[in-house]
């Protein structure tokens, strides 16, 4: 047996790991949304955008960029969290672990917490950006902010592709 094994660090590990889990179960309609949010993106970013269209490109893009590092960082997230806890189990088992081991579970630990945190985190501060636009920013800046933001992100008011009948009348 090593005399620098600390069983409890283990057994709070083990305990905490699925205990985080069922956290981010709870949390996962966000996670839905942010699926549901990449397919629509990358149908959009699929279909055929006529010229005037490009900067919703550029948009599309970003969002589908953004999302998939956000799915990459979770599929590490997870296992790395999954190697933590079958590293706490199996140190608990043999009574004895090395730096790896500690430091592995460690890690799960922590990027679980932080995974765990992140989902209501940026919901308090959606809520809290829009109850700010609401309450403290005039009507008249809000609609003036809101035409800006529709003429930047989509283009030119009614600059939806035209049918071939509508070009040959102008």
């Amino acid at each position: 047996m090593n005399n620098n094994f600390n069983s409890n660090f283990y057994i709070v590990t083990a305990t905490v790991i699925p205990v985080l889990y069922i956290a981010l179960i709870v949390q996962f309609p966000m996670m839905d949304r942010i699926g549901k949010r990449l397919t629509e993106n990358l149908d959009k970013l699929t279909k055929d955008v006529s010229p005037q269209l490009k900067l919703r490109r550029v948009k599309y893009s970003i969002s589908v960029i953004g999302t998939s590092i956000t799915f990459l960082i979770g599929a590490a997230i997870i296992i790395s969290s999954i190697n933590g806890e079958l590293n706490s189990i199996l140190a608990l088992y043999r009574q004895s672990d090395d730096k790896g081991t500690r430091g592995g579970a460690l890690l799960a630990v922590i990027s679980l917490l932080i995974a765990t945190l992140l989902i209501p985190t940026w919901t308090i501060l959606t809520i809290y950006a829009r109850f700010y636009i609401v309450a403290v920013i005039p009507k008249s800046l809000r609609e003036r902010m809101r035409r800006w933001w529709q003429r930047t992100w989509h283009g030119i008011p009614n600059a939806e592709p035209q049918s071939s009948q509508e070009n040959n009348t102008t």
